[in-house]
């Protein structure tokens, strides 16, 4: 089995609940992709090395992630990383970095605990 091949059916076996069923497409204030965590709604932005994720209010406004964690599996160009998301300036959101580029081939699988809410897994689609 080639090695595409086996990441993409890592990415498929791993559960987690639908992704970005909130507004598919629909863009944040920070220029990222909006999307669900249980009953919360994240922020997804994508750049080069770089996942940032915030955690939403019921109006999709950004709110303090403090007491938020997770990591990220990330499938790009071949290749599968699992990174630990880290608090980013004074809680704005959480961070994930790593040796990748953001293109629109890039999947991402999160598994988060958001304050309030026991831990979930989303999957992502971060870059149009």
């Amino acid at each position: 089995m080639n090695t595409r091949r086996t990441v993409l059916t890592a990415f498929l076996a791993l559960g987690g609940g639908p992704a970005l069923a909130h507004g598919e497409g629909k863009r944040g204030v920070n220029g990222g992709i909006i999307g669900d965590v249980g009953d919360r709604h994240v922020e997804v932005l994508a750049r080069d090395g770089e996942i940032r994720i915030w955690v939403l209010d019921a109006q999709d406004r950004p709110v303090p992630a403090a007491g938020a964690s997770g990591s990220l599996i990330v499938l790009a160009q071949g290749r599968q990383q699992t990174i630990r998301l880290e608090p980013a300036e004074n809680n704005a959101y959480l961070v994930a970095r790593g040796e990748f580029r953001a293109d629109r081939a890039m999947r991402v699988v999160a598994t988060l605990t958001l304050p309030g809410q026991t831990q979930r897994q989303a999957r992502f689609t971060p870059v149009e």
